[in-house]
């Protein structure tokens, strides 16, 4: 049986000074209403290019907001490493058998103790490797928690809009219908999210991860500099056998900025936007990663046309069942 006691949050700020000390003063609040023993470390990868008056703010208030149950470190680094590097550097110091990594622009105000702990709980199950929960804005409004590794899902990810790009559509290409069943799979529209459900992966923006897991994978892949670690280690999960969960009964806010889409335009945003040259960068390291997802959904779409449908089988030998989505739970349990 899992017994669960302790948890590590791993925050990594860039320039977010405000947003992660209010972000973790929200989670103070959570953790003190259970029965948990937390710590909480902050990598900065902004130090050196910050003001002194800053850096002292963040380490005081670090110190301040310290408790025996609910330890706050501060971690500077000598230069920006990237997101999954600092998330890496900051995990080898964890002990707890749980990993919450934390985006510094999330609120935990709202959120309640029952919830969070049902979420932690369901790594009771062994092959559980990676939960998220829902995300809303601070409007209250649904934010996209969950996705398909599905290659059209994954080529069309830096657009940040998939469903914008089908209501696009809608005039432009025909048989729009069939189309539209298609950004519904990928975007799981019609699953039942009131309850934990086995998905492809789920938001970076705040994921607890197995620890066993993350060591075992060898944490986040340092090659993405910013974006897509969290879709790999998801994918790595997939790799292994091992299960990602949305669980929509924990809700937390995430006040994002969506830096990477502050520009309209491919063109402009490659130009004048340094982090949507990140978004892009990852995004292609990924699909040359992870190469053979889409070779096999070439061969899958040659073998859907009706000659081929019963018979075609890829030469790869490589099935993935990407898009399914399933309850953690049967009804009877």
């Amino acid at each position: 049986m899992f017994a669960l006691s302790r948890v590590d949050f791993v925050y990594v700020n860039f320039n977010s000074y405000v947003d992660v000390c209010n972000s973790i003063s929200s989670l103070s609040l959570l953790v003190h209403k259970s029965s948990l023993v937390c710590s909480v470390t902050v990598v900065d990868n902004s130090f050196t290019e910050a003001s002194p008056d800053l850096v002292v703010r963040l380490s005081s208030f670090c110190q301040s907001v310290s408790t025996s149950s609910f330890f706050v470190s501060y971690q500077p680094c000598d230069s920006n490493i990237g997101f999954g590097a600092a998330c890496n550097r900051a995990a080898k110091a964890t002990s707890a058998p749980l990993i919450a990594f934390v985006n510094c622009d999330t609120d935990f105000t709202d959120c309640s103790v029952q919830s969070f702990l049902d979420m932690l709980n369901l790594f009771q199950h062994e092959n559980i490797a990676v939960v998220g929960p829902k995300v809303v804005d601070e409007n209250g409004l649904l934010h996209a928690s969950c996705f398909s590794f599905d290659p059209i899902s994954i080529l069309l990810k830096p657009s940040r809009h998939i469903r914008r790009v089908g209501s696009r559509m809608r005039f432009r290409i025909p048989r729009y219908s069939s189309f539209k069943r298609r950004i519904d799979r990928i975007t799981y529209e019609g699953m039942d999210k009131s309850r934990p459900s086995i998905v492809d992966w789920v938001s970076g923006c705040f994921a607890v991860v197995r620890k066993d897991f993350f060591t075992q994978v060898s944490g986040f892949d340092e090659r993405y500099f910013l974006y897509f670690e969290d879709v790999d280690l998801c994918r790595k999960a997939r790799q292994f056998s091992r299960f990602v969960v949305f669980d929509s009964r924990m809700v937390i806010v995430h006040r994002a900025r969506h830096q990477s889409a502050s520009r309209e335009g491919v063109v402009r945003s490659i130009v004048f936007n340094h982090v949507a040259r990140y978004h892009i960068s990852s995004w292609f390291k990924y699909c040359l990663k992870w190469r053979h997802d889409f070779i096999e959904k070439l061969f899958v779409v040659i073998g859907s046309f009706p000659a081929n449908r019963t018979r075609f089988k890829t030469p790869l030998g490589y099935s993935l069942d990407f898009s399914k989505f399933s309850p953690l739970f049967d009804d009877s349990d």
